[in-house]
């Protein structure tokens, strides 16, 4: 639905990918996760979307999202944009926080676009499946509805102290990465695929 807002200044919701043996797609299996920040449900309820897919949960006191990444043509960036499309498919303004680059550039270069499908970048290009359910999000909520940033991955004490980052960004990314890597669990098959490639490495 098309939301009327913009999204907030602060970022609202993190997100992360995971993908396990990418060297190996026959044994892979993938993960997202999705942490917002401080969303009340009360306020901001869950839509159909978010329910069927997101698999939502409390993981240390916010709300998260998580889910599998099924198929043979996985990789650590198509993880990301999952993350990225659970995060934007809300009923709400998204600002998010992501740690990947290449999901920030090509979801800008939609945003900037308006959602208009390019044939070249989005529907051939890899991951072309899910960029076109990004820019059917972006067409359908509006173009200013989404901002990205993009956070440092793996943010250290030290990097804090020396004022690098935020423990905000420590906290959120490092959650979303944890529930990305349980991604897979949610799902009796993602779970064997990944028992099952530990005996095979």
């Amino acid at each position: 639905d098309h939301c009327d807002e913009t999204p907030p200044d602060e970022l609202n919701v993190y997100t992360d990918g995971a993908f396990n043996r990418p060297t190996d797609q026959a044994w892979s299996v993938g993960g997202f996760g999705v942490v917002w920040v401080d969303r009340d449900l009360f306020l901001q309820p869950l839509n159909n979307n978010e329910i069927e897919f997101g698999h939502p949960h409390h993981s240390r006191g916010h709300l998260s999202m998580h889910g599998f990444l099924a198929g043979n043509i996985g990789s650590s960036t198509r993880a990301e944009l999952a993350a990225g499309i659970m995060a934007a498919a809300s009923d709400y303004c998204v600002h998010i926080g992501t740690d990947s680059q290449a999901f920030k550039d090509h979801a800008e270069s939609i945003i900037a676009r308006r959602g208009r499908i390019d044939i070249k970048q989005d529907a051939l290009g890899p991951d072309g499946d899910l960029w076109i359910v990004f820019c059917n999000i972006v067409a359908a909520k509006g173009p200013n509805t989404i901002c990205i940033t993009k956070v440092k991955g793996h943010i250290t004490d030290k990097m804090i102290a020396d004022g690098q980052h935020t423990a905000k960004d420590k906290f959120f990314n490092d959650n979303a990465d944890h529930v990305a890597k349980q991604g897979h669990l949610v799902v009796p098959e993602g779970a064997l695929l990944d028992e099952l490639g530990a005996l095979y490495e």
